[in-house]
């Protein structure tokens, strides 16, 4: 993981298949889980086990993902797709057998009630018990809260979304940090289009963690650094996009993961390491001095920079936004790389030319979001 702040261990545990799957029914060949059958005392058990089995390390600190990627807690999200929708279709056949004389409408409403308050309380117990134990460590769901803005050039998530995500208050209350997920793929068409898809992501993560989060609890982006559907590298838009959009928008830190798929082969390994050693492993460094040294600047060294025009910011620029003066200072950046670059970046700064003329960025640049224990503009006053 890659950590814009202090607080966070150096070590990262990821968890798949975590807790029990004991009760389930079969459909079209594959194993469904019936929710709201699971056995609660068993599965918490099957957490203890599986939490001193991954950590054991009692002082653990570090960032803890549960990956249930299944199922869904909210009933209807379930018809995202047909691996998820199984869910539904398995809970309503169990409500319909104990009540053959149910209309449909009674059926789908009582199996989604039922699957709802079974998830919320697998969720929940998880989460409690794991805190309970390592209660050091930073314990989320991974891809919670989502944003669903798939569509080219959606930079905000819908009101049905920002609705549903609402219904998940008890989960963004428990959880010790939010793990909103950014992966890119090149299908989504443009710089600006995939800009916007990770903007969406990022500032719904940023809406419920002001609603309903602890105060201060982390943000972690979860990102790749190669796209999801040709496993081609990001370019720099593309980790601006990612990385630097998460700086800049206040985040903790970004876990970059990968797949084990990518590796398979030793010209493959050798091409990651290439890409590390000379794109991804500079570009970091760079960004990471930048936030340290707008920390120590503007936030006295005991918070965050965040950038309070976030939302109005663009890929083709390479923004010198961690600056030493709270002024606002674009710095155009043109690379000789890539020409199809070229239109999206006039593009970019004719809109930022406009903004600035306008005085629509005036006075709008830094704030900090202070570490536990500090507070005031700077952060330069202990609580």
């Amino acid at each position: 993981m890659h950590s814009y702040s202090r607080g966070f261990g150096s070590t990262v545990i990821v968890v798949r298949g975590f807790g029990s799957t004991v009760i389930a029914v079969r459909e079209f060949g594959s194993t469904v889980i019936v929710v709201r059958l699971a056995d609660y005392s068993v599965h918490i058990q099957k957490v203890v086990d599986d939490v001193n089995n991954f950590i054991p390390d009692v002082n653990f600190s570090g960032l803890a993902v549960i990956d249930w990627e299944r199922w869904r807690p909210i009933f209807e999200r379930n018809n995202y797709n047909e691996e998820q929708r199984v869910y539904i279709r398995a809970s309503e056949a169990q409500v319909r057998k104990l009540h053959p004389d149910w209309s449909v409408k009674q059926v789908h409403s009582h199996a989604e009630t039922e699957f709802q308050q079974a998830a919320r309380r697998l969720m929940e117990g998880t989460l409690v018990t794991c805190r309970q134990l390592r209660p050091r460590g930073h314990w989320g769901f991974y891809g919670f809260p989502a944003c669903y803005n798939y569509h080219k050039g959606e930079s905000t998530c819908s009101n049905e979304t920002k609705s549903l995500n609402d219904r998940l208050d008890w989960l963004f209350n428990i959880s010790s940090v939010l793990l909103p997920s950014i992966y890119l793929s090149e299908k989504i068409g443009t710089h600006n289009a995939r800009q916007a898809r990770a903007h969406g992501e990022l500032g719904e993560a940023l809406r419920v963690a002001n609603a309903y989060s602890v105060h201060n609890t982390p943000l972690v982006a979860y990102s790749r650094f190669r796209y999801g559907d040709t496993g081609r590298f990001y370019d720099l838009a593309d980790l601006n996009n990612t990385l630097r959009q998460s700086a800049e928008a206040g985040f903790s830190g970004v876990a970059l993961w990968d797949s084990s798929e990518s590796f398979k082969t030793r010209t493959e390994c050798e091409a990651t390491k290439a890409y590390l050693d000379n794109q991804l492993g500079p570009y970091i460094r760079e960004l990471s001095k930048d936030a340290l040294e707008c920390s120590r600047n503007i936030c006295s060294g005991h918070g965050r920079c965040v950038n309070t025009t976030f939302g109005i910011y663009y890929t083709n620029l390479h923004s010198k936004f961690f600056s030493k003066s709270h002024g606002y200072r674009v710095y155009k950046y043109l690379k000789n790389t890539a020409l199809d670059l070229i239109t999206s970046i006039l593009e970019g700064f004719k809109t930022v030319l406009r903004l600035i003329l306008n005085d629509e960025l005036k006075g709008k640049t830094v704030s900090c979001v202070c570490f536990n224990g500090w507070k005031g503009e700077n952060c330069s006053r202990k609580e």
